[in-house]
C-alpha cells in the first residue's frame, strides 16, 4: 500500500465547505462545534443525507494545507487498519468518516484505540462521523467505548420541509441563479425528498436554465423534471 494513502486532500470537492452547507437551527450548535474544532474528540452522528461527509471535508478544508486528513473509512475498510491509521501524528486534525463501516471488526477497534491514545497525548484533534452514536455500536473493547463516550457526541438532524425550501433557495443563490421560494416548494412537493435527489434537480435546473437562457419558473421546472424522469 502506498504509505501516503488518500491523505493529501487538495482534491477534496471544492463545494464541500462551510459556505455550501445549509445550517438549520436544529444543527447550529453541532455545525459550530465542527467549525471551531476545539474538542480533542468530537463524534457526530446522523442519518443518511444530513451532511456528515460534507462537514468533515469542510473542517479539513478550513485548515492550512497539510494540517488535516480526511479518511473515508468505508472506502478503506478492506485495508489493514494499522497501516491506514499509521503515521498520522503529522496532522493537527483527523476526520474519520463512516465509522460504523469498520467498527464491528476487532482489528479496526484495536487500531482505533491506538490512534486515540496517540492523539490524547498530543495536540491532535479527531472528528468522527457515523450514522449511529457510539453508545449503540457493538464495541468489544471497553477502553475504546469509554474513550468514544468521553468525547463530545452531537447529532445532526434531518432538515424539515421548511429548511429544505430555504436550502434550495440558498444553494441556487450560491450557484448564481434565482429560485423563488414558491418554485422551491413546488420542487419539494414533486420530487423525492432525499437530499441527493433535491441537489441533483437543482444542478439540472442550473445547467438547463443556462443552456436555454430561461428564468427558473414553475413551468420550466415542470418540464425539466419531466425530462429527468424520461
Amino acid at each position: 500500500m502506498n504509505s501516503q494513502l488518500p491523505l493529501s486532500f487538495a482534491n477534496l470537492p471544492a463545494k464541500k465547505d462551510f459556505t455550501h452547507y445549509y445550517v438549520s437551527e436544529a444543527n447550529r450548535d453541532t455545525v459550530e462545534s465542527v467549525r471551531q474544532c476545539r474538542d480533542k474528540l468530537l463524534f457526530i452522528h446522523g442519518a443518511l443525507g444530513t451532511g456528515r461527509t460534507h462537514l468533515l471535508q469542510a473542517a479539513c478544508r478550513q485548515m492550512e494545507m497539510g494540517r488535516a486528513a480526511y479518511l473515508p473509512l468505508q472506502d478503506l475498510s478492506a485495508w489493514n487498519p494499522h497501516r491506514v491509521l499509521d503515521r498520522l501524528d503529522m496532522y493537527q486534525l483527523l476526520c474519520l468518516d463512516d465509522l460504523s463501516s469498520v467498527i464491528h471488526h476487532s482489528h479496526w477497534q484495536e487500531a482505533l484505540l491506538i490512534l486515540l491514545k496517540l492523539c490524547s497525548d498530543s495536540d491532535i484533534s479527531i472528528i468522527m462521523a457515523s450514522d449511529t452514536p457510539p453508545q449503540k455500536m457493538n464495541i468489544q473493547l471497553a477502553e475504546l467505548s469509554a474513550r468514544f463516550n468521553g468525547g463530545l457526541v452531537l447529532e445532526l438532524h434531518p432538515l424539515n420541509d421548511s429548511d429544505k425550501v430555504n436550502m434550495l433557495c440558498r444553494m441556487a443563490t450560491l450557484e448564481g441563479f434565482s429560485l423563488p421560494p414558491s418554485v422551491a416548494d413546488y420542487i419539494l412537493r414533486r420530487a423525492p425528498r432525499d437530499m441527493a435527489t433535491l441537489v441533483e434537480v437543482l444542478h439540472q435546473l442550473d445547467w438547463q436554465s443556462l443552456a436555454d437562457k430561461r428564468r427558473v419558473t414553475i413551468p420550466f421546472v415542470r418540464q425539466v423534471m419531466h425530462d429527468m424522469r424520461e
